[in-house]
């Protein structure tokens, strides 16, 4: 199952699959919608601190909140963090190796802070490291660090934000 998404491709498999589809098959699992990410592989130039020319571009991303196959023994939870074995893998220097994890508990969908070195934030309030647990409801405001800013989306508030765009 594909569990990172661009905007112009998830766009496209929503306008050509029916509605039941879409839902069923491409988003089963709500989404971490991360707006303007900067993306290090086209486009513009840039020395990076290692004196190394690098490409980047903003692009919208949209990462399915599900278990990765292999990524790591936390079975509750959907982590979040720029090392390799997480669930969601979001580089960035902004971003702790595990910053955050997401947790369902039947239906619910719940934010935690992993205690990343710049913190989470929910709705622009500071998450406590490790103990305060954010409800998620479609379209809450996520931020990580100082750099990454992305809602949480349901699948159905997804299928309506790709519809508006």
């Amino acid at each position: 199952m594909q569990s990172k998404f661009e905007l112009a491709d998830l766009r496209r498999l929503a306008t050509t699959q029916s509605e039941e589809d879409f839902l069923a098959l491409t988003l089963p699992e709500p989404v971490f919608y991360v707006e303007q990410f900067l993306d290090l592989s086209d486009e513009d130039q840039f020395l990076t601190s290692q004196g190394k020319t690098a490409e980047s571009r903003r692009i919208d991303l949209f990462f399915l909140l599900h278990k990765r196959s292999g990524a790591n023994n936390f079975t509750s939870m959907v982590t979040v963090g720029r090392a390799g074995n997480n669930d969601v893998v979001i580089p960035g220097e902004g971003v702790s190796k595990f910053h955050a994890y997401f947790m369902r508990v039947r239906t619910d969908w719940t934010l935690v802070d992993a205690g990343s070195s710049l913190g989470t934030f929910v709705e622009d309030q500071l998450l406590e490291a490790r103990k305060e647990r954010a409800p998620m409801t479609n379209g809450t405001r996520i931020r990580l660090g100082n750099a990454i800013v992305g809602r949480y989306l349901d699948p159905a508030g997804c299928l309506a934000l790709l519809k508006s765009l």
